[in-house]
């Protein structure tokens, strides 16, 4: 079974020398699909062969996560909803995990590998043969909110929030 990815990363400053070759490889692989939202002219940085969308409204992006099987972050940003959408729409994230602590985390997404650890595989972005078996081998679940995401978890911070203020 093939795999499309997504790659995490709409600023031309998360591609360096070395994710670029990443990459390469990647896109080498029989039956991997690698696409990018990384908008033009910057996108031409991309190794040939990357499917390339550029600036994509919200209902474009959801669409291509659920279409995908894996979201490849490339380490920044620390943290950022495209991990959350990419569980939501049923993708494993490839996690990159960081040799020292990078403001107190340790993967780009701490969060889902703590609290929703079968929507993530932790890699080292150097070790292509970590990344290569995550995207073949690995598959998420399917399609979860985190319940720290839920509707009756939102109003709880809402309400942790405003009750001191209120009274």
């Amino acid at each position: 079974e093939g795999a499309n990815v997504v790659i995490w990363g709409k600023d031309p400053k998360y591609y360096t020398p070395n994710v670029l070759t990443l990459l390469r490889k990647l896109n080498d692989l029989d039956g991997v699909v690698l696409h990018s939202t990384l908008p033009a002219p910057a996108n031409n940085v991309l190794p040939s062969g990357i499917v390339t969308h550029g600036h994509l409204k919200p209902e474009q992006w959801k669409e291509l996560l659920e279409s995908a099987t894996h979201m490849l972050g490339l380490g920044d940003p620390l943290l950022g909803p495209s991990g959350l959408d990419a569980i939501e729409a049923g993708c494993l994230l490839v996690n990159p995990i960081y040799r020292t602590p990078k403001r107190g985390w340790m993967s780009q997404h701490g969060f889902i590998e703590e609290y929703a650890p079968e929507y993530s595989c932790e890699v080292d972005l150097g070790d292509f043969e970590q990344v290569k078996e995550c995207i073949l081998n690995q598959r998420s679940p399917g399609p979860k909110v985190p319940e720290e995401f839920g509707k009756q978890q939102y109003f709880a911070r809402v309400k942790d929030i405003f009750d001191p203020v209120l009274g």
